[in-house]
């Protein structure tokens, strides 16, 4: 449920950027929901529901979420970089090394997942 609900707005979100079509960024004048978005979403989720089995959604979702974690660990360098951390207040002992840990743990888990088969 919490994925029906932050789905439409990413979608939302990359649109209004400019990386999907303007239309899915469109929101409902009168509510100010991103109804292209949801319907999107919608069609997106009832197509892989009725198409795969519950073990292929499974795996499907780690995948999908490792996909997401990497970026994230490759950012912290970065960031870390980029940004002057005595300013911000974050400071995380080894905080590179553990990115790169992630990094290697989720390239890892994904050589050895059935996710090839779903794919």
């Amino acid at each position: 449920s919490g994925a029906a609900l932050v789905s439409p707005r990413k979608l939302f979100a990359f649109a209004e950027r400019g990386d999907l079509p303007r239309a899915v960024a469109r929101v409902d004048p009168a509510s100010g929901v991103p109804r292209v978005a949801i319907l999107v979403t919608f069609v997106i989720a009832a197509g892989l529901s009725l198409t795969g089995s519950f073990k292929d959604l499974a795996i499907l979702g780690v995948v999908a979420r490792f996909v997401q974690y990497i970026p994230t660990c490759l950012a912290l360098p970065v960031l870390r970089r980029r940004e002057n951390v005595e300013q911000t207040g974050l400071r995380i002992p080894l905080g590179t090394a553990i990115a790169l840990v992630s990094i290697g743990l989720c390239l890892w888990l994904l050589a050895m997942s059935d996710s090839m088969k779903v794919m």
